[in-house]
């Protein structure tokens, strides 16, 4: 399934959702870590990360263990995209 990404530079949140983003509830899972539920199936459909560029400049080691659970692709493109941000502060 296709993942999409989306950064609000503003508020620094990422938003990670499998194919379209669909209505959700939301469980915080680490710090700054939302993951989210389809609230039609309960399936997991989306992680939201809050301070994601802080994060990405800090110790990731709390936002790579509450991500750990969730489908590989999600995985997948939220540490991309982290490692992205930190390797283009150096």
């Amino acid at each position: 399934m296709n993942v999409e990404m989306t950064y609000d530079s503003e508020a620094d949140v990422l938003y990670a959702s499998l194919g379209k983003p669909t209505q959700c509830t939301s469980r915080e899972v680490g710090p700054c870590v939302l993951l989210r539920y389809d609230v039609m199936h309960g399936a997991l459909c989306a992680v939201t990360l809050i301070g994601a560029r802080q994060h990405a400049l800090a110790d990731r080691s709390s936002i790579d263990a509450s991500i750990a659970t969730v489908p590989a692709a999600l995985s997948r493109a939220v540490s991309t995209w982290l490692d992205q941000v930190s390797a283009d502060r150096t």
